[in-house]
């Protein structure tokens, strides 16, 4: 009796090599496009700044231990800096000269980065001229109630900001005015045709010492 191999060889899958695996054709694009992007920077990150290092400070500091660098950009961001530099020579120095530097009794260290990206802004559409009507009178086409409730509003708004500043400046008693009771309501005219003018008052103190 004759007994038959009913299990077919399967052929094993290719297993790539290391070396495979890391050529830049086998790997994903966001990283790829981040190598490049690594390679063609002139960026150098510091990190671990003092908390209280001005601009001006590290900017002397660079001058300083980088007399013969030149570079173009200098930006800090709260305890890391970035410079941007003119060439490859110059971004190397750096990047040895500042790891490992003391100062204030922090330790920096330096990194090679990419460069900032650049945020494209969308193109604005622009805006519509106003008319000669709607700059001096914008509320003419309101019914005259829509008119002082838009009025009242503004008032409103007006008031806050003047309690904003009253506390801003020391006057702590302001933090208990009521601005909804202080705002009185305003009283309609009893001419809603033609021109009118306007009137403008002094907020203060009155001789009762009111509001």
């Amino acid at each position: 009796m004759v007994s038959k191999d009913n299990d077919t060889e399967v052929p094993k899958e290719e297993i790539p090599s290391k070396k495979e695996l890391s050529t830049e054709e086998n790997l994903p694009t966001n990283i790829t496009n981040n190598q490049k992007a690594l390679e063609e920077s002139l960026r150098m990150q510091i990190k671990n700044l003092p908390k209280f290092l001005q601009f001006q400070q590290l900017k002397k500091l660079l001058t300083k231990h980088l007399p013969s660098v030149q570079y173009r950009k200098l930006k800090i961001c709260e305890d890391n800096a970035y410079v941007s530099f003119l060439n490859v020579e110059g971004l190397q120095e750096a990047l040895k000269v500042f790891d490992g530097f003391e100062i204030k009794g922090k330790t920096l260290s330096t990194k090679h980065v990419p460069e900032e990206s650049i945020v494209e802004r969308k193109p604005q559409s622009p805006k519509s001229l106003k008319t000669a009507k709607e700059l001096t009178t914008p509320l003419a086409d309101l019914p005259y109630d829509q008119q002082l409730e838009q009025k009242q509003k503004t008032s409103i708004k007006v008031a806050l900001n003047l309690k904003k500043q009253c506390i801003s400046n020391g006057i702590y008693s302001a933090r208990q005015w009521v601005v909804e009771h202080l705002v009185k309501e305003i009283l309609p005219s009893p001419v809603q045709e033609h021109y009118r003018n306007k009137a403008e008052h002094t907020c203060g103190y009155d001789v009762n010492g009111e509001i």
